[in-house]
Protein backbone atom coordinates (compact mmCIF):
# COMPACT_ATOMS: atom_id res chain seq x y z
CA UNK A 1 0.00 0.00 0.00
CA UNK A 2 0.91 3.56 -0.23
CA UNK A 3 2.24 4.67 3.02
CA UNK A 4 1.56 7.91 2.23
CA UNK A 5 -1.97 7.30 1.28
CA UNK A 6 -3.46 3.94 3.30
CA UNK A 7 -6.74 5.48 3.40
CA UNK A 8 -9.10 7.28 1.58
CA UNK A 9 -8.56 11.07 1.69
CA UNK A 10 -12.03 11.37 3.50
CA UNK A 11 -11.52 8.69 6.13
CA UNK A 12 -7.46 8.95 6.77
CA UNK A 13 -7.23 7.02 9.90
CA UNK A 14 -9.74 3.72 7.93
CA UNK A 15 -11.85 4.73 10.94
CA UNK A 16 -15.20 5.61 8.74
CA UNK A 17 -14.71 1.94 7.03
CA UNK A 18 -13.81 -0.55 9.50
CA UNK A 19 -16.12 -3.87 10.38
CA UNK A 20 -17.37 -2.96 6.51
CA UNK A 21 -17.60 -5.42 3.53
CA UNK A 22 -17.13 -3.48 1.04
CA UNK A 23 -17.76 -5.27 -3.07
CA UNK A 24 -17.94 -4.96 -6.59
CA UNK A 25 -21.62 -3.75 -7.14
CA UNK A 26 -21.03 -3.68 -11.54
CA UNK A 27 -18.28 -3.72 -13.85
CA UNK A 28 -18.54 -0.70 -16.52
CA UNK A 29 -19.05 -2.50 -20.23
CA UNK A 30 -16.27 0.11 -20.97
CA UNK A 31 -13.62 -1.67 -18.86
CA UNK A 32 -12.79 1.16 -16.84
CA UNK A 33 -15.70 1.96 -14.64
CA UNK A 34 -16.93 0.34 -11.70
CA UNK A 35 -19.48 0.55 -8.38
CA UNK A 36 -19.30 -0.26 -4.79
CA UNK A 37 -21.48 -1.45 -2.60
CA UNK A 38 -21.42 -2.45 1.64
CA UNK A 39 -19.88 1.11 1.98
CA UNK A 40 -20.99 3.04 5.05
CA UNK A 41 -23.93 5.34 4.00
CA UNK A 42 -22.41 8.80 2.67
CA UNK A 43 -18.95 7.32 2.71
CA UNK A 44 -16.50 9.60 0.11
CA UNK A 45 -14.14 8.64 -2.91
CA UNK A 46 -12.02 11.16 -4.16
CA UNK A 47 -9.76 11.17 -6.67
CA UNK A 48 -6.35 9.49 -6.04
CA UNK A 49 -7.64 7.21 -3.61
CA UNK A 50 -6.68 3.76 -3.54
CA UNK A 51 -8.51 0.44 -4.20
CA UNK A 52 -8.05 -3.32 -4.48
CA UNK A 53 -9.08 -6.48 -5.03
CA UNK A 54 -8.48 -10.07 -5.50
CA UNK A 55 -9.38 -11.42 -8.93
CA UNK A 56 -9.52 -14.67 -10.60
CA UNK A 57 -8.75 -16.57 -7.28
CA UNK A 58 -5.68 -15.60 -7.09
CA UNK A 59 -5.18 -12.48 -8.89
CA UNK A 60 -4.54 -8.97 -7.34
CA UNK A 61 -5.84 -5.77 -8.74
CA UNK A 62 -4.85 -1.96 -7.10
CA UNK A 63 -6.54 0.86 -9.12
CA UNK A 64 -7.10 4.73 -8.63
CA UNK A 65 -10.55 6.65 -8.68
CA UNK A 66 -10.07 8.92 -11.25
CA UNK A 67 -13.33 10.87 -10.53
CA UNK A 68 -13.56 13.97 -8.33
CA UNK A 69 -15.23 12.62 -5.59
CA UNK A 70 -17.95 9.80 -5.04
CA UNK A 71 -20.40 9.35 -2.32
CA UNK A 72 -22.34 6.46 -1.29
CA UNK A 73 -26.38 6.87 -1.14
CA UNK A 74 -28.30 5.78 2.01
CA UNK A 75 -28.40 2.27 0.82
CA UNK A 76 -24.27 2.09 0.97
CA UNK A 77 -23.86 2.35 -2.74
CA UNK A 78 -22.13 4.09 -5.63
CA UNK A 79 -22.83 4.96 -8.71
CA UNK A 80 -20.28 3.63 -11.16
CA UNK A 81 -17.34 5.32 -11.43
CA UNK A 82 -13.52 5.54 -13.41
CA UNK A 83 -10.59 3.95 -12.35
CA UNK A 84 -7.27 3.41 -13.54
CA UNK A 85 -5.83 1.57 -14.63
CA UNK A 86 -7.97 -0.45 -16.53
CA UNK A 87 -9.68 -3.60 -14.96
CA UNK A 88 -8.39 -6.80 -16.11
CA UNK A 89 -10.96 -9.58 -16.98
CA UNK A 90 -11.79 -11.84 -14.76
CA UNK A 91 -12.95 -9.13 -12.04
CA UNK A 92 -16.44 -9.98 -11.18
CA UNK A 93 -19.17 -8.62 -9.26
CA UNK A 94 -19.78 -9.31 -5.58
CA UNK A 95 -15.49 -9.62 -5.16
CA UNK A 96 -14.35 -8.51 -1.91
CA UNK A 97 -12.73 -4.96 -2.30
CA UNK A 98 -10.13 -3.63 0.51
CA UNK A 99 -9.85 0.35 0.83
CA UNK A 100 -7.74 0.03 3.88
CA UNK A 101 -3.77 -0.73 2.74
CA UNK A 102 -5.27 -2.10 -0.58
CA UNK A 103 -2.15 -4.19 -2.09
CA UNK A 104 -0.94 -5.60 -5.04
CA UNK A 105 1.89 -7.50 -6.70
CA UNK A 106 5.00 -5.60 -8.18
CA UNK A 107 8.29 -5.61 -9.84
CA UNK A 108 11.18 -3.58 -9.67
CA UNK A 109 11.62 -2.20 -13.27
CA UNK A 110 15.18 -3.43 -14.35
CA UNK A 111 17.89 -0.89 -14.30
CA UNK A 112 15.99 1.31 -11.88
CA UNK A 113 17.61 -0.12 -8.22
CA UNK A 114 20.00 2.38 -7.22
CA UNK A 115 21.06 2.30 -3.76
CA UNK A 116 23.49 4.85 -2.14
CA UNK A 117 25.66 4.76 1.26
CA UNK A 118 26.93 8.42 2.67
CA UNK A 119 28.82 7.71 6.00
CA UNK A 120 25.80 6.43 7.98
CA UNK A 121 22.87 7.44 5.72
CA UNK A 122 21.55 4.94 3.34
CA UNK A 123 18.93 5.60 0.75
CA UNK A 124 17.86 4.23 -2.41
CA UNK A 125 15.50 4.88 -5.74
CA UNK A 126 13.93 2.43 -7.93
CA UNK A 127 10.86 2.06 -10.01
CA UNK A 128 8.45 -0.69 -9.88
CA UNK A 129 5.63 -1.49 -11.93
CA UNK A 130 2.04 -3.34 -11.13
CA UNK A 131 2.31 -6.86 -12.39
CA UNK A 132 -1.03 -7.88 -14.14
CA UNK A 133 -1.31 -11.19 -15.35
Amino acid sequence: WDRDRPYPLADPTGALIAGSTVQIKSLGSNGISLALKGLPVGYVLTRGDYLGFTYSSTKKALHQVVAATVTANGSGETSEFEVHPAIRQGAAVNDAVSLSKPVAEFRIVPGTYDPETIGLNSRLSLEAMQVVT
